[in-house]
């Protein structure tokens, strides 16, 4: 099989029609190829006379579509011999074809006529004359011209800074979106030639030749020093590409010229000895004379920046590059900056710092017209206009103070430092508003108190948690909430209610995380002062006469209840009221920390005046009921609905404990009761002292 039979569109119909069975709708065909139906029917017009020795035909039924018979295998075989023969057969897009026309406008360094082109692309002449016209603007704004010349073609003219200008930009517009951090090892390494090759590979695009690429990434390794291995990976990226471009122009006999004046105020600088040694190598490498004037421009590259072009050297500027009159800068920009947004950003150290940091390089750039590609600029502009038109306004002051002009680029590299200080402003205000949560169950001292350490624990610092039971809710004690986190169905409280599970789950902090922040807002908005921290009362002579008791594992939850409930003085129709309004919670899922083999039994029930703070150890001998699987140990906890608030609190901070002190849990699994009633008393006592604010 020749490819020079068939065109690249009906390669990718071939490649298409490959991929499924059944027959393919025209109008889909030709959508998938993007073209019109009409155009897809001119394709296939005669086709089968070209696949008659391949085994394989394209059938056409109306109604249908398009499908492709025969020996499918062995001409897929063929399909991919062609594609290890040449790796760019493939369809390209009008815009892909455009890119490529580009590249070999910039590469060709001879006149070619309309039909290299229309051969190489696989497209008519009258296509590439269309596309001539179409990037002819991009060749404009760089100063260059596409020159049609009787009998002989087409050519690109202009001044070498202007091609190498143009090579860059294109590069920056095709090639610079990747994302570097992907080609960095497990060392924090830069894959350099990696990802240039990655770039080629997945855009078809070699304006950059690889035997030289491959011979500078190199050079750059082995002499590089602590300035070069300091620089940011884009502005790494941009030296390579400019000294590939540059060895590959000057091996041509193209040469790029400075001005004398720019030229000797440049060599007085210290960086320009080290741009001197570094070219040293590739003159070494390449066998080449490289002149005084390429040397600046690597030096240019080497404080920072990726020349565009340079004009005049500005010599009143040139006292700004040192480092106090970069800090003069800062606090101009800065103060600038407060006026804006109506704040005062002059004590924001971290912005001070790295804006002083960053002028050092942006001054040298200004001063000498060059301009440093930002990847990001478009995302930015798009997503952070606001700080983007900011930031614009700011820079006025290098305008009219410095007479400096601020290009785009520059603007959203500020927009980072000013950005990050909004940011930092945010969150100081926001550390100092908690928000007041109050998680709901039943009784107030199970699942709540689980919930409430869970809570506590992903959103630390930020957010001041109290249980409480259904009943406490009715007697108005979540006034004065922010939120109320609850595992029933609440009637209207006047404040935000999200209902959860027994058991959080990520998307539930999801929730609370997204209502948090909005109700955090609200709360700088309307400068609404927090709720005073009410200290809950302790009691920790509840466990005075704690006890642990053993269990078998091989009974069911029921029976084990039953049993616990043998050891307390209740009667024994209380017994009975206490093991149904258990189990009946029971029915909502379990309480458990399954990391710590750990399990709570609890329930609020009327007229159990004695509460009830009873622990467990399972025995799995007889073997294990599916109740207990991968448990070891529990708590059966019981309080009465009308029990004092200083008890129920209690109750609900031991329950607590056992997620924030895993010493109650190691004493129980010692089965030593001494240790227990020792380790939950130390708590308890704890929690008296911090309040909320503290351990709770």
């Amino acid at each position: 099989m020749d490819q020079t039979f068939f065109s690249l569109r009906q390669i990718k119909l071939f490649q298409i029609l490959l991929g499924q069975d059944q027959y393919l709708p025209m109008d889909q065909a030709a959508e998938r190829l993007g073209v019109s139906t009409r155009t897809l029917f001119r394709e296939i017009q005669g086709i089968n006379r070209e696949l008659g020795g391949l085994s394989v035909y394209l059938e056409t039924k109306t109604g249908k579509g398009i499908r492709l018979s025969g020996d499918r295998e062995s001409f897929a075989g063929c399909l991919e011999e062609i594609s290890k023969r040449d790796s760019s057969l493939f369809y390209y897009t009008k815009e892909q074809r455009r890119a490529l026309l580009t590249i070999e406008f910039l590469k060709r360094k001879h006149i070619e006529k309309l039909g290299y082109y229309a051969y190489k692309l696989m497209v008519s002449e009258a296509t590439i004359s269309n596309d001539i016209q179409a990037v002819r603007p991009w060749f404009q704004k760089h100063s260059l011209a596409l020159e049609r010349k009787a009998g002989l073609g087409i050519t690109v003219t202009g001044e070498e800074e202007n091609f190498r200008s143009a090579i860059i930009d294109f590069l920056n517009e095709k090639l610079m979106r990747a994302d570097v951090e992907q080609f960095q090892d497990s060392r924090g390494e830069f894959r350099a030639l990696e990802y240039f090759q990655n770039l080629g590979k997945n855009s078809n695009m070699d304006l950059l030749n690889e035997e030289i690429l491959d011979k500078v990434i190199k050079i750059l390794k082995k002499c590089e020093d602590e300035f070069l291995s300091r620089i940011t990976r884009h502005s790494y990226i941009g030296l390579v590409i400019h000294l590939v471009i540059a060895i590959e122009r000057l091996l041509s006999g193209k040469t790029i010229t400075m001005e004398e004046e720019l030229l000797r105020a440049l060599k007085e600088d210290p960086y320009y000895k080290k741009a001197k040694e570094l070219t040293a190598y590739f003159e070494e490498e390449f066998h080449i004379e490289v002149p005084e004037s390429e040397s600046a421009y690597v030096f240019m590259h080497l404080k920072g920046a990726r020349m565009k072009y340079a004009v005049e050297k500005q010599d009143e500027l040139t006292k700004m590059l040192d480092e106090y009159d970069c800090m003069i800068v800062a606090d101009d920009l800065i103060a600038a900056f407060g006026r804006l947004m109506g704040d005062d950003f002059s004590q924001d150290k971290v912005l001070y710092q790295g804006l002083a940091s960053h002028l050092r390089a942006t001054l040298h750039r200004l001063n000498y017209h060059m301009r440093l590609e930002n990847p990001l600029l478009d995302q930015i502009k798009e997503d952070f206009r606001d700080i983007f038109a900011i930031c614009k306004s700011v820079c006025k002051v290098m305008e009219t103070k410095y007479h400096l002009e601020v290009n785009e680029d520059e603007i959203a590299y500020l927009s980072f430092h000013f950005g990050a200080a909004i940011e930092r402003k945010k969150a100081q205000i926001k550390q100092s508003v908690i928000l007041n949560v109050a998680v709901v169950c039943a009784s107030g001292i199970g699942i709540s108190s689980f919930l409430s350490s869970s809570i506590k624990s992903r959103f630390a610092g930020t957010v001041r948690v109290s249980p409480l039971s259904v009943e406490q809710v009715a007697l108005r004690e979540a006034e004065g909430m922010d939120i109320i986190i609850s595992t029933l169905k609440l009637p209207d409280q006047g404040i935000p209610v999200m209902e959860v599970g027994a058991l959080l789950k990520e998307e539930d902090f999801g929730r609370m995380q997204a209502y948090f922040e909005i109700l955090k807002e609200q709360k700088i908005q309307k400068k609404i002062p927090d709720v005073k921290n009410i200290r809950r009362a302790v009691c920790p002579d509840i466990v005075e006469n704690l006890r642990i008791y053993p269990a078998d594992a091989s009974e069911g939850k029921e029976e084990v209840l039953r049993k616990l409930l043998g050891h307390t003085d209740m009667g024994e129709k209380q017994k009975d009221r206490c093991l149904e309004a258990v189990m009946e919670r029971e029915k909502d899922g379990p309480v458990a920390l399954k990391d710590r083999k750990f399990l709570i039994f609890h329930c609020n029930i009327p007229g159990n005046n004695t509460p009830v703070l009873m622990f467990f150890t399972l025995d799995h001998k007889k073997g294990t009921h599916p109740d207990f699987q991968d448990f070891d140990k529990g708590a059966l906890m019981i309080v009465d609905k009308k029990q004092d608030k200083k008890t129920r609190d209690t109750l609900a901070v031991i329950s607590e404990g056992f997620v924030n002190d895993e010493r109650i849990l190691e004493s129980l699994e010692k089965k030593d009761p001494k240790a227990l009633r020792c380790q939950i008393r130390e708590y308890l006592e704890r929690a008296k002292q911090e309040g909320d604010e503290g351990l709770l």
